[in-house]
């Protein structure tokens, strides 16, 4: 899957965050810092990922779970 990603600029660096995943942000000093830390973000929070997808599909077949 791919999402979208926003990157901004702060006072300190730079922030990511993917609109459709909640809670999905990275923030990096540099804007390549940042691009990798949000790409890695899938690997290292599997469980969080997977709880996102559970609730979306909740969402769309509520008689699922």
């Amino acid at each position: 899957m791919t999402y979208p990603v926003i990157y901004e600029r702060s006072a300190n660096g730079w922030w990511a965050y993917l609109p459709d995943l909640p809670g999905c942000v990275a923030l990096g000093f540099t804007l390549d810092e940042t691009k990798q830390l949000i790409q890695e973000w899938p690997s290292t929070c599997p469980f969080r990922l997977c709880l996102f997808l559970a609730e979306q599909w909740a969402v769309i077949r509520p008689w699922v779970l």
